[in-house]
């Protein structure tokens, strides 16, 4: 994990610099607050639960970026001419 938020907060300041400090998209910087609150839920639940859930947070999305990135709403989404 160590090697992990080593290597996102030098890819983070790395787009930082090459941008001018206007990047395209912001990506917040790991925190000793972060890494603290980690260990806390490893010492609770243990660090398969949580590296599992950490796992299925780096894939999971954003509620609103399928309108952001013009994706067709879900079927039950879809409002009817009748409605």
């Amino acid at each position: 994990m160590s090697d992990f938020l080593y290597d996102y907060n030098r890819e983070t300041m790395q787009v930082y610099e090459r941008y001018k400090g206007n990047p395209p998209v912001h990506r917040a910087q790991v925190t000793t607050e972060d890494i603290e609150q980690v260990v806390s839920l490893v010492d609770e639940y243990g660090s398969q639960t949580v590296a599992n859930l950490l796992v299925a947070f780096g894939y999971a999305r954003e509620p609103h970026e399928a309108e952001e990135l013009g994706t067709e709403p879900r079927e039950n989404e879809i409002a009817t001419e009748e409605e």
